[in-house]
């Protein structure tokens, strides 16, 4: 303790009868000379996607409908099916089929392949591995900063996207994977 603190605190103490008094008196003393809290800063409500690149169209996916990425596995290709079903594929001992998001929407891919991920999606009984161009990892946004989706949007994705978000003067257009499971063109995958 610094040497004022520890005389105040000696005289504090000889002035009271008992422990519990002194204590009581020290207790309002360390009140009074508080410095106060820092003052809360106004908070902003964030929504965070997973952020993907498909045809050079950066895109963003609830986090909620995203349960994992992966670097494309081996797989095994499938007979009768269309052009966009890349096969199946063991991951951790499950069947995952695997689909080419830009091959199923006739949309050209703009990645090496090296940079190529799927984003593995479970909903209710349905799991599903999207390749897709790139994944960009979590983007955060603020949700004043949402708008609706830009008319410059490839045609073949407009039933999937549910709005957009700016950040840094970029467009990112929210994809919904609920939307794309839902699709009945989406479920036919035999040729």
């Amino acid at each position: 303790m610094i040497g004022g603190e520890q005389a105040t605190i000696t005289i504090i103490m000889a002035n009271f009868s008992s422990p519990y008094q002194a204590l009581a008196a020290l207790a309002e003393l360390s009140r009074q000379r508080a410095t106060g809290l820092p003052q809360q800063e106004t908070f902003e409500e964030t929504w965070t996607g997973v952020g993907f690149m498909l045809s050079g169209e950066p895109l963003v996916a609830p986090m909620q409908q995203v349960t994992e990425i992966l670097t494309p596995p081996h797989y095994t290709r499938l007979p009768g099916v269309k052009s966009w079903v890349l096969g199946v594929a063991n991951v951790r001992g499950r069947l995952v089929p695997l689909i080419d998001l830009c091959v199923f929407m006739a949309l050209p891919s703009r990645s090496a392949g090296r940079s190529r991920r799927v984003l593995i999606v479970e909903q209710n009984d349905i799991l599903v591995g999207l390749l897709v161009d790139q994944v960009l990892g979590m983007q955060h946004f603020r949700t004043t900063d949402g708008q609706d989706a830009s008319t410059r949007i490839p045609d073949a994705m407009r039933p999937f996207i549910e709005g957009a978000f700016q950040k840094n003067n970029e467009l990112w257009h929210l994809f919904s994977m609920d939307r794309l499971i839902g699709q009945e063109q989406f479920m036919q995958v035999a040729a």
